[in-house]
């Protein structure tokens, strides 16, 4: 993960793809004499590194922010991450993820609408795809002209019919991620603006990655492709949190929690699915969080998810088990089952998702609305 820093404030998020490069979302008015935090839990103790470059979308219309589409933008950093920083791939099939998966946000952003909760932690949160149709009945009930900006070859939706998970403000720029048939952490979208923050009726708009392959190659920018099928989550949300990932540098994670939960229950959030939220987030929007979930999921349980991208014959399973201090957490793919309190593997072996050990979040007061306002991250 990133942080996008201007005379030490924090000003947005975003996501590392390569040693040099890193996405984020063109209406956090990036400049060259800002520093990016790479890696860190927190804003305060990643790496941080100076900018050498930085392109905004040619088509994004830097003039009036309510003209949504085109909302990203590539840093490349004037010296390469620490070796042992990973980072996300990046995924150009435009047919995922499909309505009804589940994916995942990242960001260090707010959790209270208005109002950061503590210093900015990198929060979580899983949240399904909306249809854009549905999307842009959703929005017209607010805004019939920012309704009908929403484009579906360059945006997607994301978010719970009944609000209370989401990304806020300061998740603008952050990635949301799913998982490849490889168990590759792999971004399809970037956090650009939404009504508010965990707002029911009113999910989330992120930029659709696979829109801006031919532009990324044109300015340079180096990342690894997945363009394969994407192994989505199609019902529930894992919610326990863990340190360490599988796919990009997060630092230790041992106070995540999730972004926002307008219902008051705090929960802490596992595996890092990357998005970039398109334009906007002033709301109570809080990662992670799921109202169907606990706050601590119990030890030695498993919760299967049928794979969108395989029509259902093989399941994604997630497997919690004991540990000291917690429980211990691991995303697995295909028949895989846990063994002796080990992670469990891969048909070929491989362990795929996070492991750490899960804390309960702290419970949090329901958010009040924000009278449908527009927000950016």
């Amino acid at each position: 993960m990133a942080a996008l820093i201007d005379r030490n404030a924090f000003i947005c998020s975003g996501s590392l793809i390569s040693p040099t490069w890193v996405i984020t979302a063109a209406h956090c008015d990036i400049r060259t004499s800002m520093l990016v935090s790479i890696g860190g839990s927190s804003v305060s103790n990643g790496v941080l590194h100076r900018i050498r470059a930085v392109y905004i979308h040619p088509s994004y219309n830097t003039f009036n922010s309510a003209d949504t589409p085109n909302d990203i933008a590539l840093v490349q950093l004037s010296s390469p991450a620490p070796a042992s920083s990973r980072f996300v791939h990046v995924n150009m099939n435009s047919s995922f993820p499909p309505p009804g998966a589940y994916a995942r946000v990242s960001g260090y952003g707010q959790t209270i609408q208005k109002q950061f909760s503590g210093g900015p932690m990198l929060r979580l949160v899983d949240v399904p795809v909306v249809a854009m149709t549905k999307c842009k009945r959703d929005y017209s009930r607010a805004d019939i002209l920012l309704a009908s900006r929403l484009r579906e070859d360059v945006q997607l939706c994301a978010g719970l019919d009944a609000g209370g998970c989401d990304a806020c403000q300061g998740d603008s720029g952050g990635p949301l991620t799913t998982f490849d048939e490889n168990g590759n952490v792999v971004q399809v979208g970037v956090v650009s603006f939404g009504i508010g923050c965990a707002k029911a009726g009113f999910p989330g708009v992120y930029t659709r990655l696979s829109s801006f392959e031919a532009w990324m190659a044109s300015v340079g920018a180096e990342y690894t492709r997945s363009g394969g099928g994407v192994a989505l989550f199609s019902a529930g949300s894992v919610a326990a949190a863990g340190q360490g990932s599988s796919g990009f540098t997060i630092g230790s994670l041992t106070q995540t929690q999730s972004i926002m939960v307008v219902a008051g229950v705090g929960v802490a959030a596992l595996a890092v699915v990357i998005a970039i939220v398109s334009m906007a987030w002033w709301g109570a929007r809080r990662r992670g969080c799921s109202p169907s979930v606990p706050p601590a999921v119990p030890a030695n349980t498993a919760r299967t998810y049928s794979s969108l991208a395989d029509g259902g014959a093989a399941s994604r399973t997630w497997v919690g088990r004991g540990a000291a201090g917690g429980t211990t957490t691991s995303v697995l793919y295909g028949a895989s089952a846990a063994k002796g309190g080990g992670a469990s593997a891969t048909p070929s072996g491989r362990t795929v998702g996070m492991s750490g050990a899960a804390q309960a979040g702290d419970s949090e007061q329901a958010v009040s609305a924000n009278n449908g306002e527009v927000s950016n991250g």
